[in-house]
């Protein structure tokens, strides 16, 4: 009886095994849609069977596979493997993989989901105190409001971040945001321009990045300099030549 205990508990493992492997032949053959099925579907075995851990390590595992062909499995499989690490009380990996699902969501322009993800990322690591990662997730989130156009949003989760994080407030960067921010409090898009192309900005999440650069104006520098340069220069179209006097007594 304990045998046939311990055989039925295995049962959902191996089953898992073997879809796995019919995922990785289906890949093979280029049919991805079919393979994003079998990889659930070994998850769900996994779970069944009472291996958590090892349904998270698939899900992880297999959700980058499909961010060409369907951005939302990508996020679903991330989100399972986030849930499965949050039952084994896994905190460190479960925020990590709810903001991987959030950059996977900006990506498919999905603001509201992003928000939400980040949001519950930001939750976990202040639980666990780990405020040397919550800077990051702060600035995505006030990007995200900008990118919403509600600056007002923005600024309240800037000054709440100073007050109840000290690692933010003391943030070197911290200048750059709220740079940003005064200028789409004053609603200057020539100045919104010049300071979100901040060196700093341009090296952060590349999605983020783009969405940035639909701030960015074109420079009329080189146009205006030409233009100078043209109403400066001397005029030649009504002025004489310079006339030499070929006259033997003047030459004297």
């Amino acid at each position: 009886m304990g045998n046939e205990k311990r055989w039925c508990k295995r049962t959902p493992f191996f089953a898992a095994k073997s879809y796995e492997q019919a995922a990785q032949m289906t890949q093979q053959l280029q049919d991805l849609p079919t393979a994003a099925k079998y990889y659930d579907r070994a998850g769900q075995l996994y779970v069944e069977g009472g291996y958590r851990d090892s349904g998270a390590i698939l899900y992880e595992r297999c959700a980058p596979q499909f961010q060409q062909l369907d951005r939302s499995i990508s996020i679903d499989f991330y989100l399972k493997a986030a849930r499965l690490a949050e039952q084994e009380e896994k905190s460190y990996q479960t925020a990590d993989l709810y903001e991987k699902a959030a950059m996977q969501a900006i990506r498919m322009s999905n603001f509201q989901q992003t928000t939400e993800l980040l949001e519950t990322t930001t939750n976990i690591l202040t639980k666990l105190e780990r405020f040397d990662r919550i800077n990051r997730v702060i600035l995505y989130r006030i990007l995200l409001k900008l990118f919403n156009e509600d600056s007002i949003a923005g600024r309240n989760i800037f000054d709440h971040a100073c007050q109840i994080y000290p690692t933010f407030d003391q943030w070197e960067e911290r200048n750059h945001i709220e740079l940003l921010l005064d200028a789409f409090d004053q609603d200057d898009k020539d100045l919104i321009s010049q300071r979100c192309q901040s060196p700093y900005f341009m090296a952060i999440e590349p999605e983020f990045v783009r969405l940035i650069k639909r701030w960015i104006r074109p420079t009329t520098n080189n146009v205006n300099q030409q233009r100078t340069a043209n109403s400066t220069a001397p005029s030649t179209s009504g002025s004489k030549p310079i006339q030499l006097d070929d006259d033997e007594d003047d030459l004297r």
